[in-house]
């Protein structure tokens, strides 16, 4: 892995605080992260493949956040081909809500569909749960990246 790529969809940046928290867990490592928000990014983000991390929260019923979206709709629109992209999830969402980290499962969907390989299971953080999102994160991030690129 030369460097793991997050990408941050967000809109009261809790995803973005977890995210921070994921790269600097990946960093402690010894590997190299670099944190973008999805709102500077289009389709081409993928470029010529490569490890990447999605760290998504779900707004309203189910949906991507805004400032995600445009980047969202670029990859369904322009469907670059991703079968040089390995990929994690990692989604927050409230299970008070029947579209729990819906945001999260609808990128693993499309990036799936464009061929990218997910590694690994979707990660879930439940606002409902009492537990910080970044400490979910953290954890989860810690076995993921021992998957993608065990050392």
């Amino acid at each position: 892995m030369d460097q793991l790529r997050i990408f941050v969809g967000t809109v009261s940046g809790n995803a973005e605080m977890c995210a921070e928290d994921m790269a600097d867990a990946v960093k402690a490592t010894g590997r190299e992260a670099v944190l973008e928000s999805m709102g500077d990014l289009d389709a081409d983000a993928f470029g010529q493949g490569g490890d990447f991390l999605i760290v998504c929260s779900t707004h309203g019923v189910g949906d991507v956040p805004d400032e995600a979206l445009d980047f969202f709709e670029d990859l369904q629109e322009r469907r670059p081909d991703l079968g040089g992209v390995r990929y994690g999830v990692f989604a927050l969402g409230d299970t008070v809500y029947d579209t729990f980290c819906f945001a999260g499962k609808q990128f693993d969907e499309l990036l799936s569909s464009l061929g990218g390989k997910r590694i690994g299971e979707v990660g879930q953080h439940d606002a409902s749960s009492g537990d910080l999102a970044e400490d979910v994160g953290v954890e989860w991030i810690g076995d993921w990246i021992d998957t993608i690129d065990p050392r």
